[in-house]
């Protein structure tokens, strides 16, 4: 969750527009088909694609988690946020 704060901040800045959304919600869903799906207000990921044990997980999965969160995060920064008028 904080590196999904952090990523959402880093959006904020680098693009100069701040998401109109209090919130965004995240959940890990332990059978989900999709490895992750965003949604305007909700983030879906497949359980073992985002939550990690601190103390058993690898630095390899821990980054795989990283990267997982940040994308979905950019997939709905670009598609759900800020799609241009005219590509809808």
């Amino acid at each position: 969750l904080e590196l999904a704060t952090k990523a959402i901040d880093w959006y904020n800045d680098w693009f100069g527009i701040v998401s109109p959304l209090p919130k965004i919600d995240l959940i890990a869903i332990p059978d989900f088909s999709m490895g992750a799906m965003e949604n305007w207000g909700l983030v879906t990921y497949r359980e073992v694609a985002v939550l990690v044990d601190e103390a058993k997980s690898s630095t390899r999965q821990k980054s795989r988690v990283a990267l997982v969160v940040a994308h979905e995060l950019a997939h709905f920064w670009f598609g759900d946020l800020v799609t241009m008028v005219g590509a809808i």
